[in-house]
Formats: C-alpha cells, sequence, structure tokens
C-alpha cells in the first residue's frame, strides 16, 4: 500500500499563510496590550495559538492519498444446456447428452482451473439463468421447453463486457429451436468458447423427414400490394427427390414450387409471390406432403396469417441522400402509430433504400401507387430528380384531397427545385427561397396564427424557450392563400420557417430549414422534434369523427410458438389527446383454432411498441392449450366510447421442438469452437485441454481518500477552543 499526503485547496498557500500569520500577529498584540502577563493569560494564548493552528490545516484541506494494488483472477464460465434435448440417446445403450454432460463436470478439471480462475455457472434453455456454484449443478434438471442457444449466449457475454474472462466451457447439444439456420455460430466471440461432443457421431438411424422449419412474410398489407413469402424447408433421407411446396390461401392449393433437399441433410429457401387483392384477414399454409417412410409429420405445415386492410392513413416519404433530417424523420414515423410509412431513401449507388413494407410501391410515385396513400413528404430532390410526370401525379394527388409536406433542402428550394415544376403552383411561397441557407443561431417564433394552429397545440406552451435553428433558407414570401406558423428572426427581421395552405381538396405545407433535427438533441430539453411531427402528421391526415382519432393497437413479442410457450398480448391506444384517455380500461378475446372464444381482462403497464418505443397501455400473458391459427381482438372503452383494435393472430405449432429425436448439432458447436478461437473436444480430452489454458491474471489499483481535516475531533477542538477562551474571558472580566 502506497500512501501519501495530499492538499485540496484551491485558494494560494501563501494567501492562506500571510491571513494565518496576520491573525496570529494581531493576537500577540491584543494580549500584550490589554492583558497582564501571568499564568492565565499564558494559557489563553497557548488556545489562541492551537486554535490559529487548527484552522491552518482546515484550510489546506489536507488528505490521504492510499493506493492499493489487488490481484484479481481471471473469469471461467461453465454454460449448461438444461433443455429437454439433453435427455436424449440414439439407443437405449448409450448414455443420455444430459449424463455425458453430468461426467465432464466430474472430471478433475473444475478443481484445476478453478485454482487460476474464479469459475461462473450459468444453466440455460430459453433465457439464462442466475450465476450459480458448482455444486449447484447436482440439483439441475434438463426441463427446458425450447432452447436458445445464440440469444442466451449473447446475454451472459453482456453481462461480462469489460471483465478478464479466460474462456467458456459450453455443455449443450448445439441444437437452438429459435435459429432457423447455422450461420448465427459464425458470428465474432468475445473469448474463446470450448465445446464437447456428447454423443458419439454416426448412431442415430436417418429416416426420411421433411419439415417446415420458418414462413416469413409481411403480416400487414394495403390492399393491391405485391408481397413476397419465403418458407425454409429442411429435412434428411430424401434420397435427393423433388419436393412439391405446396401454399394454401385459407385451405385452398394456390401455387406449389417443388424443391430438393441434398442426400445428406440440409435446408431450402423456397419464395412465393403473393398478390392482395381482397381487404380482410387471410390465413397462408406451407404444406409438405408426407414422404414415404415418414413417421414424424406434425412438422410439415406451418400457418400464418396476414392483415389486408385499407387504412386511411398511409405516408410515404421520398428522400434525396440520406442526412440528419431524413435519419431523424424516418425514425419519429416508424414510432408513430396512427400511420403506416414507406419510406423510400435514395443510396450512395443511386438506388432508393427502402423503410416499411414496400410490397409492389416504386419510386415512380404514379396515380395508382400514390392512391394508396393520404400523406407525401418529399425531401430534398431538385426539379430533374423529381422529374415532370411526378409532379404532375403530385400536384394531381392533392387537388384530389390528399397531404403534400415539402422538406427540402438546398436542391429543392433552389430556383431549379420545385419551383421549376408544376409544383409551383401549390407551394406557399410565392417567390423562391435562396438555395444556400442562412447560418448562424436564429431564434424561433410561434406566430399569431401558429398560437391557434393545430400543428403548434404541444409546441404553443413552449413559444417562450424554443431551441434555436442553426439554418433556414431565406428569401420565401408568402403566396396570398399561405400561413405563417413559425418564423425565424434574422437581422432584426422576421422571415417563414413553417409555412401551409389548402390547395384543390387537399393541403400543403413547407418547412424551410435542413436542421429541425437539432430539437431532438437539445439536451435538457422536451422532445420538440416528434411534438412537431407527430402534430403535422395528424394534421396532414384525412379528417376523421372524434372517436376514429383514438386508434388500439394490438401486437405481441411473437408471432409463432410452440405448445406450452406463453405470448404477451400487448395493446397501445394511439390517440394523440392522452388526457381523454383518463379511466381507460381494455379487454382481449382470443378465438382459438376450434373457434371457442376466450375473454381475457388486460393490466395496465409500460408496452414496447414495434418500433421499440415504450409507452403506457395494457398486457395480458396467455399459454394456448392446444395448436393451431389464434385470432385474438382488444377492446378498449373510455366514457361512453368503445375501441376495437385491428386483429392479430399467431401460430402454435403442434410439437415441441425438444421432443424431436435428432443427433447433436455438431456444425453449430465446432463453428462456436472455431469462430472464437476456441476446441471442439471429445468428452475425455476436457480436463488436458482446459488445463493447458493460461488463465493470466490481472491487478488492479484501488485509490482511496481519507480526510485528515474534515473529522468530527478537529471540528469539536475548533468549537471548544473558542468556547473555553471566551468564557475564560467572561468569568475574568478581562478584555
Amino acid at each position: 500500500m502506497l500512501s501519501e499526503f495530499i492538499f485540496e485547496h484551491t485558494t494560494a498557500t501563501s494567501a492562506i499563510i500571510v491571513a494565518v500569520i496576520g491573525c496570529l500577529l494581531l493576537g500577540i498584540y491584543a494580549f500584550r496590550r490589554y492583558l497582564p502577563f501571568n499564568l492565565l493569560t499564558m494559557i489563553l494564548a497557548g488556545m489562541r495559538l492551537l486554535f490559529l493552528f487548527l484552522l491552518f490545516w482546515c484550510l489546506l484541506l489536507p488528505s490521504l492519498r492510499q493506493a492499493t494494488r489487488q490481484i484479481l483472477k481471471p473469469r471461467f464460465l461453465l454454460v449448461i444446456d438444461t433443455s429437454r434435448s439433453m435427455e436424449l440417446t440414439p439407443r437405449e445403450d448409450v448414455t443420455t447428452r444430459w449424463q455425458t454432460a453430468r461426467e465432464v463436470l466430474s472430471q478433475p478439471w473444475p478443481r484445476i482451473v478453478g485454482a487460476q480462475a474464479d469459475i461462473d455457472v450459468y444453466p440455460f434453455a430459453v433465457d439464462p439463468g442466475n450465476r450459480l456454484r458448482l455444486q449447484d449443478v447436482a440439483d439441475m434438471t434438463p426441463d427446458g421447453e425450447a432452447t436458445h442457444i445464440r440469444a442466451s449466449l449473447r446475454r451472459i457475454i453482456d453481462r461480462y463486457r469489460g471483465q478478464n474472462v479466460a474462456g467458456m466451457l459450453l455443455l449443450s447439444d448445439g441444437v437452438d429451436t429459435r435459429e432457423t439456420t447455422d450461420e448465427w455460430a459464425s458470428e465474432s466471440w468475445p473469448f474463446p468458447i470450448y465445446t464437447v461432443r456428447l454423443e458419439p457421431s454416426g448412431l442415430w438411424e436417418v429416416e426420411p423427414d421433411i419439415r417446415v422449419d420458418a414462413v416469413n412474410t409481411p403480416r400487414r398489407v394495403v390492399v393491391g400490394w405485391d408481397t413476397e413469402l419465403s418458407a425454409v424447408i429442411s429435412g434428411q433421407g430424401t434420397d435427393g427427390a423433388m419436393i412439391p411446396v405446396q401454399l394454401l390461401k385459407n385451405d385452398e392449393l394456390t401455387q406449389e414450387i417443388p424443391t430438393q433437399i441434398p442426400e445428406g441433410g440440409g435446408s431450402r429457401e423456397v419464395l412465393f409471390q403473393l398478390r392482395h387483392d381482397n381487404v380482410g384477414q387471410h390465413t397462408y399454409t406451407v404444406n409438405l406432403p408426407a414422404l414415404e417412410g415418414e413417421t414424424n409429420t406434425n412438422d410439415n405445415f406451418f400457418s400464418v396469417s396476414i392483415l389486408v386492410t385499407d387504412d386511411r392513413n398511409r405516408l410515404l416519404y421520398v428522400e434525396g441522400v440520406p442526412r440528419w433530417e431524413s435519419k431523424y424523420i424516418n425514425r419519429v414515423l416508424q414510432a408513430n402509430t396512427l400511420i403506416e410509412p414507406l419510406s423510400f431513401v435514395r443510396g450512395p449507388d443511386g438506388r432508393f433504400l427502402t423503410y416499411g413494407a414496400r410490397g409492389s410501391m416504386t419510386t415512380d410515385m404514379t396515380e395508382r401507387e400514390l392512391s394508396f396513400f393520404n400523406i407525401l413528404l418529399i425531401g430534398d430532390l431538385s426539379a430533374e430528380e423529381l422529374g415532370a410526370e411526378r409532379a404532375e401525379n403530385l400536384l394531381k394527388f392533392v387537388e384530389d384531397g390528399g397531404s403534400l409536406i415539402l422538406i427540402g433542402g438546398a436542391k429543392a428550394w433552389g430556383s431549379d427545385g420545385y419551383a421549376a415544376t408544376a409544383l409551383q403552383r401549390l407551394l406557399p411561397l410565392r417567390s423562391s427561397p435562396r438555395a444556400q441557407p442562412a447560418e448562424g443561431r436564429f431564434r424561433v417564433y410561434i406566430t399569431e396564427d401558429g398560437l391557434q394552429h393545430e400543428i403548434m397545440t404541444e409546441l404553443r406552451q413552449h413559444q417562450d424557450n424554443l431551441p434555436p435553428l442553426l439554418s433556414y433558407f431565406p428569401g420565401g414570401e408568402l403566396s396570398p392563400g399561405a400561413t405563417a406558423l413559425v418564423e425565424v428572426e434574422d437581422g432584426g427581421e422576421r422571415q417563414p420557417l413553417v409555412a401551409v395552405q389548402r390547395y384543390g381538396h387537399g393541403k400543403v405545407a413547407g418547412i424551410l430549414t435542413d436542421s429541425l433535427w437539432r430539437w431532438r438533441l437539445q439536451p435538457g430539453a422536451d422532445d420538440h422534434f416528434s411534438s412537431f411531427w407527430d402534430q403535422m402528421i395528424a394534421w396532414a391526415a384525412p379528417s376523421e369523427t372524434e372517436l376514429d382519432e383514438f386508434q388500439l393497437d394490438l401486437f405481441a413479442d411473437a408471432d409463432q410458438l410452440f405448445m406450452g410457450e406463453s405470448i404477451t398480448l400487448q395493446a397501445r391506444m394511439g390517440s394523440r389527446d392522452e388526457s381523454a384517455l383518463r379511466g381507460l380500461s381494455a379487454s382481449c378475446e382470443l378465438v382459438a383454432p376450434s373457434g371457442r372464444r376466450m375473454p381475457f381482462r388486460m393490466t395496465p403497464q409500460t408496452v414496447t411498441t414495434t418500433s421499440g418505443r415504450t409507452l403506457p397501455g395494457f398486457a395480458v400473458d396467455v399459454t394456448p392449450e392446444e395448436s393451431g391459427m389464434y385470432r385474438a381482438v382488444a377492446t378498449a372503452t373510455f366514457d361512453d366510447n368503445t375501441v376495437e383494435s385491428a386483429p392479430f393472430s399467431f401460430y402454435v405449432r403442434p410439437f415441441t421442438p425438444e421432443s424431436n429425436p435428432r443427433p447433436i448439432n455438431t456444425d453449430v458447436l465446432i463453428a462456436l469452437a472455431e469462430n472464437s478461437h476456441g476446441k471442439f473436444m471429445n468428452p475425455e480430452d476436457v480436463t488436458d485441454i482446459l488445463s493447458a489454458l493460461r488463465m493470466d491474471a490481472s491487478d488492479e489499483e484501488r485509490i482511496s481518500f481519507r480526510s485528515l481535516w474534515n473529522n468530527w475531533w478537529i471540528m469539536m477542538a475548533l468549537i471548544l477552543l473558542l468556547a473555553v477562551e471566551w468564557t475564560t474571558r467572561k468569568m475574568k472580566n478581562m478584555a
């Protein structure tokens, strides 16, 4: 341990010394001038001298700094699979995987490794459990109904970020029932993972078997869209025969695509093209006719439900090259539960990147495509990039009742931008702003008209402290029918920043800045950016009745599960007026595949939407008791109003994947070891390999500080010295 004295005073030492010496000299003068020279005076003088010394000590703020170095042993993680598949064995005369794992733990390696590292034990099936000791392993039982190896390993690794981990021993069969492919095992891992062959290879009899591992497709689409449905088909023992993959819509065969599984086993992806012509909820089933000699056929089909809607609040956002404004606008759009956004952002190669369910939509913005949307956001596009035909289509779109929001930048607001196209007729600006933005710190004002406008409902209470903007496009003059909602002050003059107007049966808004996104980064402030855009979208949306403004969104943490697993159904009201939802109650009705109806009361709690936003809502946990397609509808009641959600469907597979006889997945175990610089081992080699590992300990320096002045006895001594001297002077009638 190293110790040293330090002084933490910020006042100059010389100034403190001068002040204390001055007090000392003044005291000597007072004692000699007014007090007689006797024993009592000498005692009082000594007390005064001691007081000044303690005061000088306190003014220096002394502390004792102590540095200690501690040797930290590294961590070694033991992760044990406790799912039911660990009880499988290829033959009765061969030990189960769980028994082999127990034999590995009974070897000498825990004692050898434990002398150099701290061993932390984690069981897992769906999720990793709490940290255990080695002696607790004897009480474990493999009873998990699913195995999530990838998710569990990532969560365990997150717990040890920044710590010295020498390695991990994974005792598992490598069968992940959540992942559709084995590619995840080839990811990078932060420390070595050592895996063990828990059963001999080549003992399982390969019987013909094919299965549908996963089906992926958008679950909520708009009528008239074209989408893809992909199915992952896997199996073994097919002898290379062609397998017909059938797609049934509402129990009627619509498509059939042949595929072929490799002779040694494997998987294939099959793509189906879907056309959604009718509004409603439709069930699509991928079915595989049983092979000759196949006994396990309960995994030969998989169903998904697709809701085809004709929602009115659909939004299209087309942007030029990515910029900060588009990044934050996309986040707000995805978090808004009142709309279904589709965004196109031009990539570096000129192609458009898509955010949202694209379906058959393109950036051509034809009349037919625009008819599917109610709100359009156009970003920084020049007249050439926009094109004359698109501009004419946009003009007609607004005339027919659509809403157009122009959030252009230097290209769009310049003379070769919007003003050079047919959009010039609907712009809320009579003259084009200058293409180059003015830069600085510009104060933002809500105009008198803006204070009364619904777009500024949330911001009017912050009108005196809106964050300044760093840029805007100057020179724009309002058209005769336009209204400025927000202005900026530049050189003593106010310039329009947000302007709106009616055109035909539609609405138009122009935003003359490309730095509004900075409101999102304002420290300590409310989220003015999200508030502004939520209100802008609400204004641009088609007019609805009062009740229609309150939309109920029902979603879940999964849309497919196995028998025995539970699902959390969550509901969130999409109303902008949270105060109107006080006293809200919600319930959910679940319709089972057999037609049985089951009502559930939903409890208030915080929910996480599909966009990742955390909001107040309702939830209920349900454990299905039969397999097949379930349909859920949530109902919310407030005041005298009742709102019903769109139906949400999920599929319960008719088997538990842990019960399917199958060999260990050596490919996953080998990939984990190789990509983490670990080793795939036979059980008899575990002790030799782990005993040879180099466990490097680390030393850590810990600094501690102890105050040498801020102590009760020093403070008490100062008070007592003053009290005793003052009392003595009074008792002796001394000056």
